[in-house]
């Protein structure tokens, strides 16, 4: 996770919906305790979305739209790019403790 600078032409990022939840998403993301998250492929191609490669860069904004983090997309070793199957592993660095 680096500082949110240089993010004019970066896509937006957002975990949960604004509010509480969203919000404790992204405190956990900054405090790391949450370093992993997974998507639907159906939801990528229901939006006509393509999907997020490895590599890639988003910004993170909190709640109120204010960008907080940029985050850079990452392979899980083994996996496939986040279209694997989960391991015990990346569900505990998913953080799912902090959706309700």
């Amino acid at each position: 996770m680096t500082p949110p600078q240089d993010r004019s032409e970066l896509p937006e990022f957002a975990l949960g919906f604004p509010g509480p939840l969203g919000d404790r998403l992204v405190a956990a993301v900054l405090s790391g305790a949450k370093t992993a998250t997974t998507g639907l492929l159906t939801e990528y191609e229901r939006c006509a979305e393509p999907l997020p490669s490895v590599g890639g860069r988003s910004v993170m904004p909190d709640s109120g739209g204010r960008p907080v983090a940029v985050q850079e997309r990452w392979r899980e070793p083994g996996g496939r790019g986040g279209l694997g199957p989960r391991t015990a592993a990346i569900r505990a660095r998913r953080g799912r403790r902090h959706q309700p």
